[in-house]
Order: structure tokens, then C-alpha cells, then sequence
């Protein structure tokens, strides 16, 4: 009995195996085009210009951290120890970063953060118990490049800047929203020019008496904290590096 053989057994044995032979090729081809959707998803993402920027710093509202860049100044490097970039889709925003969520922001080993000064210009009055403070921000600049090869000057922007301090959530905000004559934001300034070497430059900026809205977010839900004045000026400089993955 114990030698006995099935033929039943066997056919079953085979039909399976006729089964596996034709679906073995079917799941390969799968497999590529799944690992093609991969690289074409990837590279959707990497439609950007990577670029540097500098802050002003000089008595303004938004600084650079204390940390120096890897090149020992303040400006931060697209690609290199920040992210920094402008999308060439969609909403052609300019993106600033320092939540150092990236693998380049991480192998430089340098903690690059932004200084806020809720009191340089509102007599010393701050929402923080320390001021001025600094975070990891991510700033966000709407429709910063332009389609157009042509420079234009003084253009209203939105500028949104998100920070955390603790477990708290804030959102800073420049968006030219009047609530009435004590409760309104400004518009940010934005500038574009080429330089000799036919590279652009953009400087967004935010004159002295120009002011943001600071908001809370508390689970999705965002509240008013108050309006303060804070000047400072963003210089953006296009570069030749490779282009940003998001």
C-alpha cells in the first residue's frame, strides 16, 4: 500500500503544474509594467527646479537659523543640506524646507532651521514664552515661476510658512485676507529677474509695515492667534543641479 500510485493523483499533479507554466509568464509581465508605473511615478515627481535661497536677516521678522550651511554660510542649498525648489508643474510654487525629511538634508549631518521674531516690530509683544524662537519650517510661495521667459516685478503672492512648537501646529500667513481695519494680512512681493549667466532670480519680500496672519491648527481646525508685522526678504537663485525629487 505503501508504493501504491494514483493515477488520478497524477493528472491532477499535472494540471496544475500546465496552470502555473502559463500564469508564471502573465505575472512577470505584470511585474514590469508594475516596476515601470514605479520609474514613471518617480519621475512625475522630479518635475522642479532645484534652487538656493538667502534671507536678508538684517533686523527682519523670518531669519536664517543659527545653524551655518555646508558651505559655513547662511544660505541654504538646494540638493545639498536643504530642500529647496520650485515646481515647473501645476501650481509653479517655490518650496523651502528644513523639516529634514530627506536623505541629502540627513548625510549633510547639519540641522538647518529658521528664526522667527514675532517682536521685532509689534513693541516686543510675542504669543511665545520665547522670542525670538526657532523651528523647522516648510514655506510655500504660490506661483513663483513663471511660464513666461520674460522677468516681471511686484507681483502679489500668497506665502504660507508651517511650523510646530512642541506638539502644537501654527501656520503663518500672507494672503492679503481683511477681516476689518485692526485684522488683516498682506500680500508678499515677488520679483523675477535673469542674471549674466541666463539663470533666473526671484526676491520675495515683505515691506516694514506688511502683515501676517498667525494661525493655530488644531486638528484641522485653524484659529486665529493674531496679526503681526514681519518683514524679511527671500533671495532665490536658480541653479544647474539636477532636478528636486519631491
Amino acid at each position: 500500500m505503501a508504493n501504491f500510485k494514483s493515477p488520478g493523483i497524477n493528472k491532477r499533479t499535472l494540471s496544475i503544474c500546465a496552470v502555473l507554466a502559463l500564469c508564471l509568464p502573465l505575472l512577470l509581465v505584470a511585474q514590469g509594467d508594475k516596476g515601470n508605473g514605479n520609474k514613471g511615478g518617480k519621475s512625475s515627481m522630479c518635475q522642479t527646479v532645484t534652487a538656493d535661497a538667502e534671507l536678508r536677516d538684517d533686523g527682519d521678522g523670518i531669519r536664517s537659523g543659527n545653524e551655518y550651511s555646508i558651505h559655513n554660510d547662511k544660505k541654504y542649498y538646494g540638493l545639498e543640506d536643504t530642500l529647496v525648489c520650485l515646481l515647473t508643474e501645476q501650481d509653479h510654487d517655490f518650496i523651502l524646507s528644513t523639516e529634514g525629511k530627506t536623505s541629502y538634508e540627513r548625510a549633510s549631518g547639519i540641522n538647518r532651521k529658521v528664526t522667527l521674531d514675532f517682536g521685532v516690530n509689534n513693541g516686543g509683544y510675542s504669543p511665545f514664552d520665547v522670542d525670538p524662537i526657532e523651528v523647522d519650517a516648510l514655506i510655500r510661495v504660490d506661483e513663483v515661476l513663471s511660464n513666461d521667459a520674460e522677468s516681471y516685478t511686484n507681483q502679489p503672492k500668497r506665502l504660507i510658512l508651517w511650523f510646530s512648537i512642541g506638539r502644537n501646529n501654527y501656520r503663518l500667513v500672507f494672503d492679503g485676507l481683511v477681516i476689518d481695519e485692526f485684522n488683516q494680512s498682506d500680500w508678499v512681493e515677488v520679483t523675477q529677474t535673469t542674471n549674466a549667466d541666463g539663470l533666473r532670480e526671484w526676491t520675495i519680500a515683505s515691506a516694514e509695515t506688511h502683515k501676517a496672519r498667525l494661525e493655530y491648527d488644531h486638528r484641522g481646525k485653524r484659529y486665529t492667534v493674531d496679526h503681526f508685522v514681519m518683514p524679511f526678504q527671500i533671495t532665490v537663485y536658480e541653479t544647474t543641479k539636477p532636478p528636486t525629487c519631491l
